[in-house]
């Protein structure tokens, strides 16, 4: 985009804004990640894992309506700053809010706000170890930002696998040998293992009478279908069923907060 002296911030794409403002930034040897991804990456003296730093915000009319349950409000703007964490592939452990509100706003408000920091911050046992709380114009919005520290494995990109909810997951085609692929493969077709065995059964029954046009090659097809079968119901195993359960119940915890 070519400059304009009266060019305007609404004029702009995030990325181009995002652009503009931060290549003139000096970045020093401790920077791994700069601005412009999810988190900044920052080396510490911990040899095994990086620091992730994260910020956020939400703005009334503009994120959220002035309607909208505070505590919503408040669980909405940590699980944000959390949710880039995660794209980092990493933990969340501090947080710091700062708050600018419309001096018209009732304390019952503010402290329902925090009531859904802290129940979202509980969920992965985040700190909230402080921030600023400062009042704003007559006629302003209501605004949350939250700075958010975690943590990242330095050699994460060298993972293969990790345990999930899930049972095993892996991490990228390019780093599994053939027989994980396959496995990996079998796993997301087990999610779907009873509407697989119905099109397997559908399919024995078409090829059985086919039979007297095919041959032998129906049986050989039909006992494919049936190992094919016992594999997925064997790899439809390794999913732990019960921290499933714990994650859903979760989810309608949420849901909870939320009304």
């Amino acid at each position: 985009m070519p400059y304009k002296r009266n060019l305007k911030i609404s004029d702009l794409g995030e990325d181009y804004f995002i652009e503009e403002v931060t290549k003139d930034l000096m970045s020093h040897k401790d920077v791994v990640i700069a601005a412009g991804d999810d988190c900044a990456v920052i080396k510490t003296g911990d040899k095994d894992s990086y620091q992730l730093l994260k910020t956020d915000s939400v703005v009334e009319g503009v994120h959220y309506l002035p309607t909208d349950s505070p505590i919503a409000v408040g669980y909405k703007a940590m699980a944000r700053a959390m949710s880039d964490i995660a794209a980092m592939g990493g933990r969340p452990h501090h947080a710091m809010v700062t708050l600018i509100l419309n001096p018209s706003s009732k304390l019952s408000y503010l402290k329902s706000i925090y009531r859904g920091l802290s129940k979202a911050a509980a969920l992965h046992e985040i700190s909230i170890v402080g921030g600023e709380t400062a009042s704003a114009g007559k006629n302003s919005k209501n605004s949350i930002t939250i700075s958010l520290t975690g943590t990242v494995k330095k050699n994460l990109n060298e993972l293969k696998e990790i345990n999930s909810i899930r049972g095993t997951r892996y991490f990228g085609p390019s780093k599994m040998s053939l027989f994980r692929l396959l496995i990996h493969s079998f796993s997301i077709i087990a999610v779907f293992k009873f509407q697989v065995l119905l099109r397997v059964i559908l399919l024995i029954i078409a090829l059985f009478y086919l039979k007297t046009h095919l041959g032998i090659i129906s049986f050989l097809l039909q006992f494919l279908l049936i190992i094919f079968s016992i594999v997925i119901f064997i790899v439809s195993l390794r999913e732990k069923k019960k921290e499933l359960i714990n994650s859903q119940d979760n989810l309608k915890n949420i849901q909870d907060v939320l009304h």
